[in-house]
């Protein structure tokens, strides 16, 4: 079954409105992204999370992960 942009436009919203790690990981788990073949390093280094500033705001992360979602998606 192929995803449309609308389904990924509700992802993103629901990723936007979770509000603890758990919801985003079971969001991503329901959506089946959370399989490591879906993942690239920043930088390809692990915990090179300083060069976007990342590390520790939730939002921006969640604001990533919804657009690496829609550029892997293309």
């Amino acid at each position: 079954m192929s995803k449309t942009k609308r389904d990924y436009a509700r992802t993103c919203d629901r990723l936007l409105k979770a509000e603890t790690e758990a919801e985003v990981a079971a969001i991503l788990t329901e959506c089946g992204m959370m399989d490591p073949r879906h993942w690239k390093l920043l930088g390809d280094m692990l915990g090179d999370s300083r060069r976007i500033g990342v590390d520790s705001d939730l939002l921006l992360a969640e604001l990533e992960v919804c657009v690496s979602a829609l550029l892997i998606a293309e």
